[in-house]
């Protein structure tokens, strides 16, 4: 009953256990780099308001055992971990982007890619707009 957390109009023990490997399980998350990781999930779990249990640093995978607040959804957790992560480990550790993808100015090609369809769609429909009224 000590795990109990009470909040004002709730009382929880919410806790999600969480792993992420690593692309084709190369194992990489050795030395330096899993001693970082294990800080700055920390630190981000701290600024979210979410309190990891333990996390395990394996060379091919990560393993976290987090609790949080009921509001929060596992996928919004791990999202917000990895998110953070992958800003802080490609301004640190160059090395890693030759095996975990193309990253551009710290931002994944995957997010850059949605965002120019994301672009291309919005401006073709300005111009649509645009031929309409005459402008």
């Amino acid at each position: 009953m000590e795990n109990l957390i009470h909040g004002r109009t709730l009382v929880y023990n919410v806790n999600y256990h969480i792993v992420w490997s690593v692309k084709y399980r190369r194992e990489i998350l050795k030395d330096n780099i899993a001693y970082t990781l294990k800080g700055l999930l920390y630190s981000i779990a701290k600024d979210k308001g979410f309190e990891i249990k333990t996390v395990e640093v394996m060379p091919d995978h990560v393993d976290i055992f987090v609790s949080a607040h009921p509001k929060y959804a596992p996928s919004y957790i791990s999202r917000c971990l990895k998110e953070y992560l992958v800003e802080n480990f490609y301004c640190n550790f160059q090395r890693l982007r030759s095996f975990c993808g193309k990253v551009i100015y710290g931002i994944p090609l995957r997010i850059l890619r949605l965002l120019a369809i994301y672009l291309r769609t919005l401006s073709r429909g300005i111009s649509k707009i645009r031929k309409s009224n005459n402008y």
